[in-house]
């Protein structure tokens, strides 16, 4: 880890299941035992971080003495700790540095590989044997036994995942997912050629087996399945704005393109259970004429230019996975699903932090990715059981090509609102 990531974790100001911060001192095992087990059973483990004590104004950076650094040795703290766990937990040391030289520990914990960290053994008052430990979240996060069904629930399913992974990885599974109907060319039409001007999304998911649906059975599953946020996820208008905004049925598909302004979209939904989208970057479109709402905004954000975290990035990705897992909830889906997921014509775009927290500042990040592609296959049974998991690591995935490297928790939370429409 390097000074600027963990920069950005103390500039967040927030402690979540997945991080927490601890003032200057020289190793006491005992005390951080409970919270290295802890972070051990989140689907993500965590960063313990030394040096950054907590003041009535909020965390300050204060770095670690060197008399205290000495004292932190990876090899014999995973010796001492193997005695107190099963399975063994799993963790790094990192000790960046600032400008001025303070100097912090980090201790990366690693999430567990296959089965939930049980502590064996007690040790003094810190550690009771034979319980499973957590960053518990009904209450301020702390790291504790598990006393709700909510965290435990949590450690199941992300065992379950792992399960699944490991399955996968041995071959016993098929995930691919081939010839659907969404792999054919979307119609060459005046829309279409237009979102591909410039800067666009498009998302793509495909079930094997393929599915058997007709067009009424169609329409039904995109109004029961849509996500509403403070836009509509596939769009689809109750009432025409003009002709071609309207739904329409093909021999085994239904479509729906819109174009209003920044907003421009086209997908298309088959009788298989296929399904694609494509949608303009709306950061290209600010001027487009009759855009009253955003009118001027085209003059700070050039076209081409930029790309939005929250609109264009989190709120799309979070929306589309959501889509797909009310879909395969409404159809009692059990097979293997495809997503596709690429951002096209994104070469030295800046990065746009419309949301995310408080890091305003957050120095210019920039990608030299001509597109921005991901491709999953899985298991429907995953997706279902762990939706917001699965679009948390795509979100995360696509930061990654700005070198943006956000705690994936401080994405979980804004997603959370987004799903509770709570923005």
């Amino acid at each position: 880890m390097t000074y600027e990531q963990l920069k950005l974790l103390i500039e967040g100001q927030t402690e979540n299941p997945s991080l927490d911060f601890k003032a200057d001192s020289p190793l006491r095992l005992q005390r951080l035992a409970k919270d290295i087990i802890a972070m051990s059973n989140v689907r993500d483990g965590g960063l313990i971080v030394i040096g950054v004590k907590e003041q009535e104004t909020g965390f300050e950076a204060i770095g670690v003495s060197d008399a205290n650094l000495t004292t932190y040795n990876k090899d014999q703290m995973k010796d001492k700790l193997t005695k107190y766990t099963d399975p063994p937990v799993d963790f790094d040391l990192h000790f960046p540095s600032d400008n001025n030289g303070k100097t912090f520990v980090v201790i990366k914990v690693h999430p567990f590989k296959e089965i939930p960290v049980i502590c064996v053994r007690d040790w003094d008052k810190d550690l009771v044997a034979n319980t499973i430990y957590y960053r518990n979240t009904n209450q301020r996060v702390q790291s504790a036994a598990i006393s709700n069904a909510h965290d435990l629930r949590a450690v199941i399913e992300h065992a379950a995942i792992k399960m699944f992974q490991k399955y996968r990885d041995l071959g016993l599974t098929q995930n691919t997912v081939t010839n659907t109907q969404s792999e054919l060319d979307l119609p060459s039409s005046e829309l279409i050629n237009k979102i591909k001007s410039k800067g666009f999304i498009e998302f793509k998911f495909a079930f094997s087996p393929i599915l058997e649906l007709d067009l009424t059975e169609l329409k039904d599953i995109i109004r029961r399945c849509q996500v509403n946020f403070n836009w509509t996820y596939p769009y689809l208008h109750s009432r025409p704005l003009q002709e071609n905004n309207s739904l329409q049925f093909g021999d085994n598909f239904l479509e729906m393109e819109l174009d209003m302004w920044s907003r421009k979209e086209f997908w298309r939904f088959f009788t298989d259970g296929s399904f694609s989208l494509i949608s303009a970057f709306t950061e290209d479109w600010f001027g487009d004429e009759g855009d009253f709402f955003r009118k001027g905004m085209e003059e700070r954000y050039s076209s081409g230019e930029y790309l939005f975290y929250f609109t264009t990035i989190l709120e799309p990705i979070t929306a589309f996975i959501s889509f797909l897992e009310r879909v395969i909830i409404e159809k009692n889906i059990d097979g293997n699903v495809k997503v596709e997921l690429t951002y096209y014509k994104t070469k030295d775009r800046k990065l746009n932090l419309d949301s995310y927290e408080r890091l305003w500042t957050l120095g210019t990040k920039t990608t030299k990715a001509d597109n921005i592609s991901e491709s999953i296959n899985l298991q429907a049974t995953q997706l279902r059981m762990d939706s917001l998991k699965i679009s948390n690591e795509l979100v995360i995935k696509v930061l990654r090509r700005f070198d943006f490297h956000p705690p994936a928790d401080n994405i979980l939370m804004e997603q959370k609102k987004i799903l509770n429409n709570h923005y």
